[in-house]
């Protein structure tokens, strides 16, 4: 995906973390939800983070590639008196 994103000089999302041993980093819900919180490079609270596995894995239940989002607690918070 990023060769082609380059080869088409099209702009992706911040990645923020390549790894393969994601569950010992963040063993917890909490951990996860943590990761997710934070400012995006350019400005503006970040809604959370998308995990994918580093090789594309089709998922029959979701019709697609295999991915979730981690929403984050605080921008959910600050968007729900808006």
């Amino acid at each position: 995906m990023l060769d082609i994103c380059s080869e088409l000089s099209l702009e992706t999302v911040p990645i923020e973390e390549i790894d393969t041993d994601l569950p010992s980093k963040y063993p917890t819900v909490e951990a996860l939800l943590a990761r997710a919180d934070g400012e995006y490079p350019r400005g503006g609270r970040k809604e959370g983070i998308v995990i994918r596995p580093v090789e594309p894995i089709y998922s029959m239940i979701v019709s697609g590639s295999l991915s979730m989002k981690v929403v984050s607690n605080k921008y959910l918070l600050k968007n729900q008196s808006e």
